[in-house]
Formats: structure tokens, sequence, C-alpha cells
């Protein structure tokens, strides 16, 4: 027959267990704070496609390989693709056609009422439903970002949070570890 734990053991395994958790943690969170610090822009290369392309892939199950690759490329053309791809799978699971229950529509989830007269005079999209198409949405997203970025004096935490409307922070969350991902998946 075993003989029990003593409180003593117990104590030292809750301590350990402790330790070890706010160590994770406390990783975790220097990582984000270290991607919010990172200009959106500081991609030291052309990235690879095809990694970036199985990242997209692999974070939604709703499309196919060949609309990842339209994304991705559509991504490339912009002078912050890792933002854009980190954005996307937590607005859209990177289905063009979503729609949400506030209106935001498309790829970046945006918001034409509040961003129509800029989006139209920039030549980004016509009317509301361009925001459907993988080309407009991405590039009205990037312009958006691009308002909030200066608005914010290139803080992209700040400028994450207006683009998300001030939701409850989940989300930005989600953006800069997808950021953070990225940003190693480059790396290697």
């Amino acid at each position: 027959m075993r003989k029990p734990i003593s409180w003593f053991n117990w104590f030292l395994v809750v301590i350990f267990g402790s330790v070890l958790v706010l160590t994770v943690i406390l990783m975790i969170t220097e990582i984000v704070n270290s991607v919010k610090s990172v200009p959106v822009t500081a991609v030291k290369s052309q990235p690879n496609i095809y990694q970036l392309s199985q990242w997209a892939y692999s974070n939604s199950s709703r499309i196919s390989r060949d609309t990842v690759n339209v994304i991705v490329k559509e991504a490339m053309t912009t002078d912050k693709p890792l933002l854009i791809l980190a954005i996307i799978p937590v607005e859209s699971e990177f289905v063009p056609s979503a729609v949400s229950k506030k209106g935001a529509i498309g790829l970046m989830q945006v918001m034409f009422d509040v961003h129509k007269d800029m989006l139209i005079k920039r030549g980004i999209i016509k009317d509301k439903r361009d925001l459907f198409d993988i080309e407009p949405n991405i590039q009205a997203g990037n312009a958006i970002l691009d308002m909030y970025l200066g608005e914010c004096k290139g803080d992209v935490a700040s400028a994450l949070e207006k683009y998300l409307g001030g939701q409850d922070g989940v989300y930005l969350k989600k953006i800069l570890s997808n950021l953070a991902n990225l940003y190693i998946l480059e790396e290697n």
C-alpha cells in the first residue's frame, strides 16, 4: 500500500506548478509586447508566399487553397502583409463573403457606412458590393489601417483597437498572437 503524500509535498507541487505557469504567462506577454513595438513594415525580405499560404490555409477550414493563394498574393501588395494576414483569420476566417452582425463586410470586415467616403474618394471601391472581392477588401482594410496607424503615431495595438471598433481585447490578442507567429515563420 502506498503512503499518502504529505502536506509538505503537496505544498511543493503547488508552488512549483504556480511558478511554471507564471513563467509561461510572462514569456507569452513578452512576445506579445515585443510584437507591439515592431514596425508592421519590418519584414526583412520578401516573405515566403508558400509558407504564408500554408499558414493561412491552416487557419481556415472554409476556403480552398486557390482562394488562400489569391488572398496571400493580394496581401503581399500592401506595405504590411503580415499584419493584414494576422487580421483576416480573426475577422473573417479568410472567407471573402463574410458579413458580421454589425454589417462589416469581407475578409477585413470593413464597415462600409463608416469608411465609404474615403474608400470611394481613393478609388479603392465604387460601391458596397466591391468589398466582397478580395483585392478591394484587402486594399480597403490596408487604407483604414494606415489611417489609424497615423492617428496612433504608429502604435500597432492602439491602431488595431480602433480598427476593431473597441471590441473586448480578445480579438486584439488573437491578432497580435497571429502577427507574432507570422514574424516567427518569416524568421525561419
